[in-house]
């Protein structure tokens, strides 16, 4: 299953990386700051679903003053290295945005969901969730890889599934109901 695939990656090699952040990682996190900038994200709770070590929730403190932070992700290993990060000022969940009894039952003002949606199989099940999770007005960040044509191993490694073109992220959040900014 995709679950233990991700438990085992997080409890052997993304483990020893994961408080690292290179330069993928730091372009992750600048391009999803950008965003939050840009469209003046105000949130008092804060779902950051596919948290994996707590990067982004980390520097996503800094952003909202005092808002609540709820991390989910599919990994248990994840969330105890995202644990060890971030303390008792996050809730911390096991969840899976293909399965709608897995994930937290309140809504969100701001969804971040940076590198998560090329993992996912079912991706309309999964944007139909965040939808669902996010209240009337709130605001979702969703970041991915963008490009077929840049498919490379690091893809396969990592467990992507696909890579998105700019009209079918568009296409694909529409019909889930969001209205897109970007």
């Amino acid at each position: 299953s995709a679950m233990k695939d991700y438990d085992d990656l997080w409890a052997d090699e993304w483990r020893i990386n994961a408080e690292v952040i290179g330069p993928s990682e730091y372009h992750r996190l600048r391009l999803v700051e950008d965003l939050m900038k840009r469209y003046r994200l105000v949130g008092e709770t804060i779902l950051d679903a596919g948290c994996g070590s707590g990067n982004l929730l980390v520097r996503s403190k800094q952003k909202f003053e005092g808002a609540s932070f709820t991390g989910l992700d599919v990994s248990s290993e994840a969330l105890a290295v995202a644990r060890q990060r971030v303390g008792s000022w996050a809730t911390l969940q096991v969840g899976d945005l293909e399965k709608s009894e897995s994930l937290p039952h309140e809504e969100y003002n701001v969804i971040l969901c940076s590198e998560v949606l090329e993992h996912i199989i079912e991706n309309r099940i999964a944007l139909d969730n965040l939808y669902n999770l996010c209240k009337p007005g709130g605001q979702v960040v969703i970041a991915v890889p963008h490009g077929p044509q840049y498919w490379t191993p690091h893809d396969d490694a990592a467990g992507h599934c696909r890579r998105y073109t700019r009209d079918e992220m568009r296409d694909k959040t529409q019909d889930a109901g969001f209205v897109v900014s970007e």
